[in-house]
């Protein structure tokens, strides 16, 4: 499932990830971290079986990632010490 928009991953809802995989007998892989920019075209997570996917649960995962302009002050950080 790809991204909904632009920017850094601010927060991911793991509680609602992992409510929206229990309710449609699914498993959810998620492929980025908070601090992480993604776009349009990125592969937020993926769901299997994907024919389990609806469209009402793909928005539900979506929405459980928070997007932003900027990495936080934090996020920034650990970006920063990885690069090391």
């Amino acid at each position: 499932m790809h991204c909904h928009g632009i920017g850094y991953i601010q927060l991911i809802d793991v509680a609602s990830i992992i409510e929206v995989a229990h309710a449609h007998d699914m498993i959810v892989r998620l492929h980025g971290e908070p601090g992480d920019f993604v776009h349009k075209h990125s592969v937020l997570m993926t769901a299997w079986p994907a024919e389990n996917c609806t469209e009402q649960a793909a928005a539900a995962l979506r929405n459980a990632c928070a997007l932003g302009a900027r990495r936080s002050a934090l996020q920034d950080l650990r970006s920063r010490e990885r690069a090391k």
